[in-house]
């Protein structure tokens, strides 16, 4: 009689073991297991670094906004960059790149 009550113990630690095993690749491999949080997580500090970049980004084009909306200086330094013009005493150097063969 003894026999008996070991394999019920056996089939029981089994049956047991194989419902945990199960849990937990369920938990893991589920489409909303541990495996897609972690990628989430992931995907959402990419996501944050994006957003403080682009901020930073606005801001410095706000101070550029106001820079060039106030100070005359500042916009006459812009504006001659931007046509490549420049004052008297100035010289103005072009680097222009050469042109390949057959890309014309």
């Amino acid at each position: 009689m003894a026999k008996p009550a070991r394999s019920s113990r056996r089939f029981t630690f089994l049956l047991v073991l194989s419902v945990i095993v199960v849990l937990a690749a369920s938990l893991v491999f589920n489409r909303n297991g541990l495996i897609a949080i972690v990628s989430l997580l992931s995907t959402t500090d990419t996501l944050r670094e994006s957003i403080d970049s682009l901020r930073n980004q606005a801001d410095s084009l706000r101070d550029e906004t106001i820079r060039l909306q106030s100070d005359s200086a500042f916009m006459e330094k812009a504006v001659r960059e931007i046509l490549g013009w420049g004052r008297p005493d100035e010289f103005i150097i072009r680097i222009v790149e050469p042109v390949e063969e057959g890309s014309e």
